[in-house]
């Protein structure tokens, strides 16, 4: 059986040796003489289940490197060692490192044993309750899409496309927590299910509006937003959809204070600038074209979000070729190059939508059931 991870923190040797000779034992101890070397550790041998760090260290103290670890690795369970002068600085670290416990020094070791031993219960109940959240969430968007790509397969082609494209671009910006980006793309068109596909069509092939529709359009993060600002652990997420249209209105004016975290500002931008890219590329904008559109537009503004929807972006769609297939030959990585209806003329499947063994199956089904026009058209990779 794996024994948990404990990091100890501490630049005198002899207490390192010390606090291991007590917790090896019973865990998996590493040690480290500075806050750098533990960052390092902890990235290389991770996850780790305890921090235990001492409060006074060259560098960066044992509070603000908790925080770091906090901003890093949130479910690991910090704990500080402090002497009878460091008080209030323990009393900060608590409050801005999320400090699970602070112990004066010297600590008995029972009592050590006894703090981390309970430390790790803790980290293994968040554990647990975490990914059993994550599952629940994760359904929870499944059906969400599931209702979209049925309701309305014109924006669930699109929120696909820009999932692709905003998980891409948080990655190689090295974004933290990038699940929530994808999520936000993938529900960025929920609102959407009150659109008629029809409209939604002139929107993306940018036909004129008229005032009813215009208002309707405008309203669709609003409403996506409503669905979702009530979920658990969506609430961030509903905050960048209700903003991908003016992720401006998030961010702080000079000098003020921010209201929202920086992720959601983050999360709105890519967004924004990942829904502009899709315009351009559905309006029949080749990638390098679109890319040099929106620098020109922001005139150095998001440059490096640019740089990086420019890095990796789907190119791939330009190294596809078209293709008239039927049902039986459709497999994953193909891309529609054509909105697909059933026989008796309802739209199942929409143009740009890039295929899945979901997407697969889900079309076999609609063909057993109501039948399916053929041949229709897809692009495939250019062998």
């Amino acid at each position: 059986m794996n024994r948990h991870k404990v990091l100890v923190v501490d630049d005198e040797p002899h207490l390192l040796s010390g606090v291991k000779d007590i917790l090896r034992k019973y865990f998996n101890v590493y040690t480290a003489e500075s806050a750098t070397e533990g960052l390092k550790i902890l990235a290389a041998a991770g996850p780790f289940s305890v921090v235990i760090s001492d409060m006074r260290m060259p560098e960066i103290d044992g509070a603000q490197f908790l925080t770091e670890v906090r901003a890093q690795y949130e479910s690991t369970i910090r704990i500080l060692l402090t002497g009878q002068a460091d008080a209030e600085a323990a009393s900060r670290a608590v409050n801005e490192g999320g400090v699970y416990r602070f112990l004066a020094k010297p600590c008995p070791p029972d009592k050590l044993i006894e703090i981390v031993s309970k430390a790790v219960e803790d980290y293994q109940t968040q554990s647990v309750e975490a990914d059993l959240l994550k599952t629940t969430l994760f359904s929870s968007v499944e059906v969400m899409t599931e209702v979209l790509s049925l309701v309305n397969p014109v924006a669930f082609s699109r929120a696909g496309r820009l999932s692709r494209t905003i998980s891409k671009m948080a990655k190689k910006l090295g974004l933290k927590n990038t699940w929530q980006y994808e999520i936000a793309a993938l529900l960025s068109q929920l609102g959407c299910v009150t659109l008629p596909p029809d409209l939604l069509e002139k929107v993306y092939t940018h036909t004129d509006l008229d005032e009813e529709e215009t208002e309707l359009v405008k309203n669709h993060p609003e409403v996506s937003y409503q669905l979702l600002h009530k979920i658990p652990r969506l609430e961030d997420v509903a905050t960048m959809v209700r903003n991908q249209n003016n992720p401006e209105s998030l961010a702080p004016e000079n000098g003020e204070k921010p209201t929202v975290k920086e992720s959601i500002i983050v999360g709105a931008r890519l967004l924004y600038l990942a829904g502009l890219y899709e315009d351009l590329i559905m309006a029949g904008a080749s990638h390098n074209h679109a890319i040099e559109k929106l620098h020109k537009h922001f005139k150095g503004k998001y440059g490096v979000q640019i740089d990086a929807l420019s890095a990796t972006a789907d190119k791939g769609r330009e190294m596809l070729i078209p293709k008239n297939i039927h049902l039986s030959e459709l497999a994953p990585g193909m891309v529609f190059s054509e909105d697909i209806f059933s026989d008796s003329g309802m739209l199942l499947m929409a143009k740009g939508q890039r295929v899945s063994q979901t997407v697969v199956g889900r079309l076999m089904g609609f063909h057993e059931r109501m039948g399916v026009k053929q041949p229709f058209r897809v692009l495939v990779a250019k062998k």
